[in-house]
C-alpha cells in the first residue's frame, strides 16, 4: 500500500508580534529610519516617512525567531540585524540599497556539545558600540561573538566565538550591556536571583583578548526588579532602570545616586525610551495600562526624582518602539498591535493621552479552534479562541476575497461617500 501524501499550505502569515526595533538599516542617512517587526518566522521591515509606515520587505526565515537586535559595526555607516532562532542558529542581515536585496553577512550555529540549556528564554544583548554580541544560551556561561569588520566580499563580519563564565551567579534574570564610552571596555550588567530568592545587580567588564570577565565598576545587593534597561548618557557610565512589580528604580554608579517610584503592583511587559536625552520612558503592564516615566534632573544633570503618570488603557504590549514625532508602535503577542500618537490633551472619547492611528489584527495565541460550515455550501470557516487576558476574543477565519479601503471622499451633489478600495488576498478575519 502506497504511503499517503499530505499537502501543507499556510493560510495565514504570523500575526503576533514579540519584538520590534528602530534602526538605520536601509541607508547611511541619519533621517532614513526603519521599523523592524519580528513575527514568528518572518521579519517585516517598514520605512518610516512623513506619511507614516510603508512596507519595504518581508524576510522569511527557516526557523522560529528567538531574538533580534541591531548593531552598528565599527567603521560602518548603517546598521545590520542580528537574528537568532530557537535552535541557536544565527545570521547577520544587511540591506543593499543598490540592488534592493537582503544580504547575509554572516551565519552559523552556536550550539555547545556540553552545557545545560537555560530554562528561561534565550537572550541576546549587543554592545552599544557594535564591538561584540553577547548571548545567554547555557547556564553559567555567556557566549561572546566579536564583530570584527563590516563584512566585505568573502569576509565574515564576526570573529571566533568564545565563552566566559558567570562566577557566583546562580540564576540570571536579565543581562544587558551598559552604555559606556567607546574608549572603555564593554561592560555587562547582570540582574540575578540567589538561592534565598534575593535579587542582586553585578557588573562585569569583558576582556576580549584574555577571553574572560573581570569585576565591574559597581554592584548592588537586594534590589527589586525583573528587567533592566540601560540608559544612554553623553559621558560617563550610563545608568540603568530596574523594572519591578511594585517599584521602578534608577541607579547610576557615576552619579552615585539611587531614585525610585512605586508602581501599581503589576508586571511590566515592555519598556522603551521616547527621547534622545534618556529622560522619558514608556512602559506597559500586563493589564494593558500605558505609563510614562520621567527622570527629573537638576541644573547639573543629576537625577533627583522619578515621576510616573498613567496615559491610558490599550493593548497588552510585548514590545514598545518609539518612531518619531510622538508616534509609538505597540507590538502585542496577546492582542492587536497598534500604532499610536502621544498627545498633550486627553481624548474626549477614551480619556487617554494618545490617539490610535492604526490597528494590526492579531489572531494569536490560539488556544482552541473548530471548523464549522454554517451555510452548508462547502465553505468552511475556522472559529478560534484567540488572544489572552483582557485581549481575548473569538475570531472567524475563512478563505475569500476581501475589500481594503484606501481613501474616501465626499462629492458635492451626491448623497453618501465615494471610496477607493482594492481586493485583498485571503483569509478574512472577523471578531465576535
Amino acid at each position: 500500500m502506497a504511503a499517503p501524501y499530505f499537502y501543507l499550505a499556510t493560510s495565514q502569515k504570523p500575526t503576533a508580534v514579540f519584538q520590534s526595533l528602530v534602526c538605520q538599516w536601509t541607508s547611511s542617512s541619519a533621517e532614513a529610519k526603519s521599523l523592524v517587526i519580528a513575527r514568528g518566522c518572518t521579519l517585516e521591515v517598514h520605512e518610516i516617512g512623513a506619511g507614516g509606515l510603508s512596507p519595504l520587505t518581508t524576510i522569511p526565515l527557516f526557523g522560529r525567531l528567538q531574538d533580534v537586535c541591531s548593531i552598528r559595526p565599527p567603521g560602518a555607516t548603517q546598521d545590520v540585524l542580528f537574528v537568532l532562532t530557537d535552535r541557536r542558529h544565527f545570521c547577520i542581515l544587511a540591506w543593499d540599497s543598490a540592488s534592493s536585496k537582503v544580504l547575509t553577512k554572516a551565519s552559523g550555529n552556536l550550539n555547545n556539545r556540553v552545557g545545560r540549556e537555560v530554562d528561561q528564554s534565550q537572550c541576546v544583548f549587543a554592545d552599544p558600540h557594535g564591538r561584540m554580541i553577547g548571548l545567554y544560551l547555557y547556564e553559567g556561561t555567556i557566549r561572546i561573538l566579536p564583530v570584527v569588520s563590516t563584512g566585505g566580499v568573502g569576509q565574515s563580519m564576526v570573529g571566533e566565538a568564545f565563552d566566559v563564565r558567570l562566577a557566583d551567579i546562580s540564576r540570571p534574570l536579565d543581562i544587558k550591556f551598559l552604555c559606556t564610552p567607546a574608549s572603555s571596555k564593554p561592560t555587562l550588567c547582570v540582574l540575578y536571583e540567589d538561592n534565598n530568592a534575593f535579587r542582586h545587580i553585578k557588573t562585569f567588564t569583558v576582556d576580549s583578548r584574555e577571553k574572560e570577565l573581570s569585576q565591574g565598576p559597581w554592584q548592588s545587593s537586594k534590589v527589586s526588579g525583573h528587567l533592566i534597561l540601560p540608559i544612554n548618557i553623553v559621558s560617563g557610565l550610563g545608568g540603568i532602570l530596574m523594572l519591578g512589580q511594585n517599584i521602578v528604580t534608577y541607579a547610576n554608579a557615576t552619579e552615585k545616586t539611587v531614585q525610585s517610584v512605586a508602581t501599581q503592583g503589576t508586571v511590566i511587559t515592555a519598556c522603551a525610551c521616547i527621547d534622545d536625552k534618556g529622560a522619558r520612558f514608556l512602559y506597559g503592564d500586563e493589564e494593558g495600562n500605558l505609563w510614562v516615566l520621567v527622570l527629573q534632573r537638576n541644573s547639573t544633570g543629576l537625577v533627583t526624582a522619578l515621576q510616573l503618570d498613567l496615559l491610558g488603557l490599550t493593548t497588552i504590549a510585548s514590545t514598545i518602539t518609539y518612531l518619531s514625532d510622538g508616534v509609538v508602535f505597540l507590538g502585542s503577542n496577546f492582542g492587536d498591535s497598534k500604532l499610536i500618537r502621544l498627545t498633550s490633551d486627553a481624548q474626549p472619547d477614551s480619556g487617554a493621552y494618545f490617539e490610535e492611528l492604526e490597528t494590526y489584527v492579531n489572531i494569536g495565541p490560539i488556544l482552541d479552534m473548530v471548523v464549522v460550515n454554517t451555510e452548508r455550501q462547502g465553505l468552511s470557516k475556522l472559529v478560534t479562541c484567540s488572544g489572552a487576558y483582557k485581549d481575548g476574543s473569538l475570531c472567524t477565519i475563512r478563505s475569500g476575497i476581501g475589500i481594503s479601503e484606501h481613501a474616501s471622499l465626499e462629492m458635492e451633489g451626491v448623497k453618501g461617500t465615494w471610496a477607493l478600495r482594492r481586493r485583498t488576498p485571503p483569509p478574512l478575519i472577523g471578531f465576535w
